[in-house]
């Protein structure tokens, strides 16, 4: 059995990457890429069989979500101006809904048994819970049961932070907290932690300064460090799940290494997270993976350097077409630790900090005499 979550997801990557039906879907996502001879009004051109089917899925995102999405919405997205989407037929809907419904198997393994007894803390946990209304039910079986996920979702939940989450009553702060103070903090980290790698707030710095050395804590600070965890654990599953896409759609890890490695360009790390710049030859596509958001592997020996050996998410790509190098790729990377955490400095910080060695022990409301 493997000893982490990050273990975990890499093995079950290599199953799915070989099960005769991930052939199936990858054939799919192929045809409907694939470029066809079209006739228009300035004769004829090409274009994908589906028109802008993928365009607009990488649009939504989410994985085989996405594409869900786009054709659910085709008729919406086709009053936007030069813009069309070609729906799938009823094989083909099903077969991406197989897809779709065999990832959120993986999360529902991971979180499922925190939905009816901490409904708000799961939605913060599940990548798909804001889209769970959109595509109405899904009635066609995932390709892989609960048996195929159980190790996954044992190494996930065995987590120190996952352990952090469930170790006292902290949930229940996130359950008695209003669901806008709830949703607007997570909109919150989302803003802080994913759009903008190069500033972290003062509010955060202040935040887990003061809970270094504090000896009391409010309620407030509690709700802060629990949401910062589920932000955390959320992203880690997100991963996972674009690790699985790129594995079904047969696309091998980023490698970043001394064959391809011209220089790092930048290496920091601050309280919440660590990042690489790295500049490689070739453009982003000759690396393997999903280039932005997905896993990557960062194995080089640069001059006047320790060795470095890092898995990480690939966050920003600039790439370039003429240089000195020739085509170049500039790829910003944030580290993750052996739970798929990408705010690992952070949590840690939490972690270890006075707030995080503070138990919280909710006692029930006494009634009135």
């Amino acid at each position: 059995m493997a000893d982490n979550f990050k273990s975990a997801v890499f093995s079950l990557c290599k199953k799915l990457a070989s099960h005769p039906k991930s052939r199936e879907i990858r054939a799919l996502v192929h045809d409907v890429s694939v470029m066809v001879e079209a006739e228009g009004e300035l004769g004829r051109f090409t274009k994908p069989s589906h028109g802008d089917l993928v365009q607009v899925a990488e649009f939504e995102g989410h994985q085989f979500l996405g594409f869900l999405l786009a054709d659910t919405h085709a008729e919406r997205y086709n009053s936007v101006p030069q813009i069309h989407v070609s729906g799938f037929d009823i094989d083909e809907r099903q077969l991406m809904e197989t897809a779709h419904a065999t990832l959120a198997l993986f999360v529902d393994c991971c979180i499922g048994d925190l939905r009816e007894k901490y409904p708000k803390a799961s939605a913060l946990l599940d990548p798909y819970a804001q889209y769970e209304n959109s595509l109405g039910r899904i009635r066609v079986n995932p390709f892989l049961n609960r048996g195929d996920f159980a190790e996954c979702a044992a190494t996930f939940k065995g987590g120190r932070l996952y352990q952090e989450l469930m170790s006292s009553d902290v949930l229940q702060i996130v359950e008695s907290a209003a669901p806008d103070t709830i949703f607007g903090l997570s909109g919150m980290l989302n803003k802080q932690f994913m759009e903008n790698l190069d500033y972290t707030s003062d509010e955060t710095h202040k935040y887990l300064r003061r809970i270094a050395v504090a000896t009391k804590f409010s309620a407030e600070d509690f709700l802060m460090a629990s949401c910062c965890y589920c932000h955390a654990l959320r992203l880690s599953l997100e991963l996972a799940l674009q690790m699985f896409f790129d594995a079904i759609l047969g696309s091998n890890i980023a490698v970043m290494d001394d064959s391809n490695v011209i220089k790092i360009e930048d290496h920091a790390s601050d309280m919440v997270y660590e990042k690489y710049i790295v500049l490689v030859q070739g453009v982003a596509s000759g690396l393997g993976g999903s280039a932005v958001g997905g896993i990557a592997l960062l194995t080089c020996s640069p001059p006047e350097r320790p060795h470095v050996k890092e898995f990480g998410v690939m966050v920003a790509l600039i790439e370039t077409f003429e240089s000195e190098f020739g085509e170049t790729a500039k790829i910003t990377m944030v580290t993750v630790n052996e739970e798929l955490n990408r705010l690992h400095r952070m949590t840690d910080r939490i972690m270890n900090s006075p707030l995080g060695r503070t138990s919280v022990i909710l006692h029930p409301k006494r009634e009135c005499d």
